[in-house]
């Protein structure tokens, strides 16, 4: 969780800072933008770049759930297995009692 955390953190901070910065800016561009025109489109690409980040994020996470439930699945798999061979040998012994 920690990791997603910095990665939001890395993805938002830079979002506020580029919005700040471009919202004290009191000249017009040469593409004829005024500032707050200027401040929405940094933040659509920061806006863009933090969605692509939390993609990538997800998708990890969706990795890691993955390799997890299958290492469970094994972990179960291995257990029942115990437990079939455990009924086997008390079986085993149960019959050669009644011998």
């Amino acid at each position: 969780m920690a990791t997603i955390q910095n990665k939001l953190a890395a993805v938002v901070l830079p979002l506020f800072l580029a919005a700040g910065l471009t919202a004290c800016q009191k000249q017009e561009s040469a593409t004829g933008q005024g500032p707050a025109e200027q401040a929405g489109k940094t933040i659509d690409s920061a806006a863009s770049k933090a969605g692509t980040e939390l993609s990538k994020a997800g998708e990890a996470i969706g990795q890691t759930m993955e390799k997890a439930a299958e290492k469970g699945g094994q972990a179960m798999e291995k257990a029942g297995e115990k437990v079939q061979s455990a009924a086997q040998e008390s079986k085993s012994e149960a019959e050669q009692k009644k011998e």
